[in-house]
């Protein structure tokens, strides 16, 4: 067995392991309104509806806010199998948490080519504590199935256009691996809509690894033809972006004005940055007054987290 392969393996194994707690996990909090409440999910014959309806919309509070079908779709194919069993749902969890982090894995060595780093980087990604709600929670599958279609839509670009690459050789394999990360790239932004910011990564991929490439543009067009039509269809979906009404109790900031909103951004910011390097006293919610509005550029924390930014 070569290194990759034994990388893999081990990297695979020990992710599996480190989250193997959460398969006896019950459903809590939202997962009750997505799943177990949720008709939607109960006939696989309702796939035309899931892909036609906000992610809120069968709900006990339904609203026109977000659009992830591919996320609803995979509970439907949970409850197809294992009916109301978490155990099924939580499965799905970990193994798309230990498919994450084996993109990662595979990212990182087509930019350096050296294993034993990128396997510190994807154990790293893997084993951070940061991770635990996404993966633990059946909810958090929001997060997993978008991070699964971008990575995969980055990977897969890499491979068509890899950093030491020449126009020619580039012409001869790119357009079907281009293809396959266009649709990998759609089921991302149907699944959450944070892979919109995949192509922001890809400008830095572009600019950091191939700044002599020409057609730069050329190449990045169809990512933007295609969240494009994600948008229209989510306008047609949603009849609007789908931003539903905050309620105070949720977050505070609704009634602030746009200083105190800014200056509370820059703490939560801090707040988020100090959990990376410091991941103690997790928590599933951090709703209302969890940390306390700033008002002043002086408040407790302002200053800190700015200068951290």
């Amino acid at each position: 067995m070569d290194r990759q392969r034994a990388s893999v393996l081990i990297i695979g194994s020990l992710v599996f392991l480190a989250y193997s707690n959460s398969l006896q996990g019950e459903f809590v909090y939202d997962d009750v309104y997505f799943i177990k409440e949720n008709p939607l999910i109960r006939d696989l014959t309702n796939v035309p509806t899931i892909f036609t309806s906000s992610f809120w919309e069968s709900s006990r509070f339904p609203m026109k806010s977000f659009y992830r079908p591919l996320v609803v779709l995979s509970y439907a194919l949970n409850f197809s199998l294992g009916g109301f069993e978490p155990f099924g749902y939580h499965l799905t969890n970990v193994l798309l948490h230990v498919a994450n982090v084996l993109l990662v894995f595979a990212l990182v060595h087509l930019l350096c080519r050296r294993t034993v780093f990128s396997a510190a980087v994807a154990l790293l990604f893997g084993l951070h504590p940061i991770n635990t709600e996404a993966v633990a929670w059946i909810s958090g599958r929001t997060d997993l199935l978008g991070a699964f279609f971008t990575l995969g839509a980055l990977a897969l670009y890499i491979l068509a256009f890899p950093p030491e690459s020449s126009e020619r050789s580039e012409a001869r394999r790119a357009q079907p691996l281009l293809a396959l990360s266009l649709a990998a790239f759609l089921l991302g932004l149907f699944s959450k809509e944070s892979a919109a910011t995949m192509l922001g990564v890809l400008v830095v991929y572009e600019v950091a690894f191939r700044l002599e490439a020409p057609r730069k543009a050329f190449r990045l067009a169809p990512y933007l033809a295609v969240l494009a039509a994600y948008v229209g269809w989510r306008l047609a979906v949603l009849g609007g972006l789908g931003a539903s009404p905050m309620k105070v109790v949720a977050n505070p900031l609704v009634e602030e004005a746009a200083l105190p909103r800014l200056l509370t951004g820059t703490i939560v910011f801090g707040k988020y940055l100090w959990l990376l390097l410091f991941p103690l006293r997790l928590s599933i919610d951090y709703s209302f007054n969890t940390i306390p509005v700033a008002r002043t550029l002086w408040a407790p924390g302002v200053v800190i987290s700015g200068l951290a930014g």
